[in-house]
């Protein structure tokens, strides 16, 4: 499938592989479709592989808090958003299954957590998100040092590439689930992952003190 498969995001940062993020949007169980209003003055999206999580600032946790309530016991996976992210004027879809992480217990047991954490960074083309695993689960992604830019394909359970459906042209699914949103979500493995907190990684840069910072 090769190229074709892609769709392709302009670098705006200096430093970072940062993709302008527009448009924040949660698709419902019922199929309907709500903005949430983050980011639609911009914000900086960092596309890392060195980030365990989806990191966004508190403020916009607190909105997504309205949308996103998992339940300990990963009941309701089925009943959560997916997340519509615009990058570079291409809509991705976050499903439940990619943000919402199955941590093993001492008994054997699971409890599910958000994969969706803080990180405190205003940068010059806005307020700062970091789209790590959570993220490169559903999406095959190239980062293009010759032509400057991030580019994205949909990614199959063998890591096999897909090719990359908007989902802001994408029908509303039809049946109680908001799964169904681009090829890599079509499959039937619709489980979070299981992880292990002890292994979870955060970007240095973002440890380092103070809010300002230059992508």
């Amino acid at each position: 499938k090769g190229d074709s498969a892609f769709v392709s995001a302009p670098v705006v940062g200096k430093h970072h592989w940062v993709v302008k993020q527009t448009a924040v949007k949660a698709r419902t169980a019922d199929g309907g479709l709500e903005d949430t209003g983050l980011c639609t003055d911009g914000c900086g999206a960092i596309v890392d592989s060195g980030t365990s999580m989806i990191l966004v600032p508190s403020k916009h946790i607190k909105v997504l808090a309205k949308y996103i309530q998992i339940k300990t016991d990963c009941s309701n996976l089925k009943q959560l958003p997916t997340l519509h992210l615009t990058l570079g004027g291409h809509t991705t879809a976050i499903p439940p299954r990619a943000y919402v992480l199955r941590v093993k217990k001492s008994d054997g047991s699971f409890r599910c957590r958000s994969g969706i954490s803080t990180l405190e960074k205003q940068s010059q083309v806005g307020p700062v998100w970091v789209l790590g695993l959570p993220f490169m689960r559903e999406y095959i992604t190239v980062f293009d040092r010759t032509e400057r830019q991030v580019r994205f394909a949909g990614a199959a359970q063998d890591c096999s590439i897909l090719p990359f459906k908007d989902a802001s042209t994408t029908p509303a699914p039809t049946t109680n689930t908001s799964l169904v949103l681009h090829n890599a979500q079509e499959q039937e493995d619709e489980e979070a992952p299981e992880v292990d907190e002890r292994l979870n990684l955060y970007p240095s840069w973002a440890r380092a003190g103070g809010v300002n910072i230059e992508l």
